[in-house]
């Protein structure tokens, strides 16, 4: 190889690794302010529902046993709520125990026996009523805040909760916060990218996770200033976000 030639190929492997950077950077979601997702009213007021929610199937072990998936369910959704109140950039009496919740809903998620999950609803209510407190670290992966499969269930209870509401409202205060947790649950949804193994794939993921939590976000305010035609527009575009995602991957 001659002086001319090696220079020629020093140029494009330059290029060629801008390029990589280039595509790398596509491909990883950008820095998040919370107050742009969700309110810390919202996620403050979600938090002691899923509480009440979870504790209405314990109340005996046939209870338990009948809505146990949706119980644990509901349980990493209040995980992400407490991570997502964590990292929140405004204030809440709650934030502080954000982490403790989350490890605690983690926990409860787990649980196989109608005993094991009386215990541990216990210890998870205790944090969440500021009776009991932990050493929990603020940062946790996104990405293990539960499966794909899980956030796509629990997307599908909220929806069909913001369909009915869409068709007669009643509360549009509680229904635009199924709105704004589901935003939030989008922004998890962003997370399991990571798990993608076609690293293609992965700028596909991110940017249809990204549309549907910006759709809900504006489905949130639309619904709570009861404007109903836009809170139907902004609604069908989250679901066409997903639709996207759903063909291009063939999921």
């Amino acid at each position: 190889m001659n002086w001319q030639d090696e220079r020629v190929s020093k140029v494009v492997g330059l290029l060629l690794g801008i390029a990589l950077i280039g595509a790398t950077a596509l491909s990883a979601p950008p820095a998040v302010k919370f107050s742009d997702v969700v309110s810390i009213d919202d996620l403050t007021a979600e938090i002691p529902v899923a509480i009440v929610e979870i504790e209405r199937s314990l109340v005996s072990e046939e209870s338990f046993e009948k809505s146990a998936a949706k119980s644990r369910r509901l349980a990493v959704q209040l995980a992400i709520f407490a991570q997502a109140l964590t990292e929140h950039d405004q204030e809440s009496s709650l934030k502080s125990r954000g982490p403790a919740v989350r490890d605690a809903a983690m926990q409860y998620s787990q649980t196989q026996s109608y005993e094991e999950a009386r215990s541990r609803f216990e210890l998870l209510k205790g944090f969440v009523d500021g009776e009991s407190s932990a050493n929990a670290k603020s940062e946790y992966d996104w990405s293990q805040l539960g499966s794909t499969r899980l956030l796509m269930d629990a997307m599908r209870d909220r929806s069909d909760v913001i369909r009915r509401g869409l068709r007669r409202p009643k509360d549009p205060v509680l229904e635009s916060r199924q709105a704004a947790m589901m935003a939030v649950l989008a922004f998890a949804i962003d997370e399991q990218a990571n798990r993608r193994k076609n690293d293609e794939e992965r700028p596909i993921w991110h940017a249809a996770s990204r549309d549907l939590q910006q759709s809900l976000t504006r489905t949130a305010a639309a619904i709570r200033s009861q404007n109903g035609s836009a809170a139907m527009e902004h609604f069908t575009a989250a679901h066409a976000a997903c639709d996207r995602c759903h063909e291009k991957l063939k999921r």
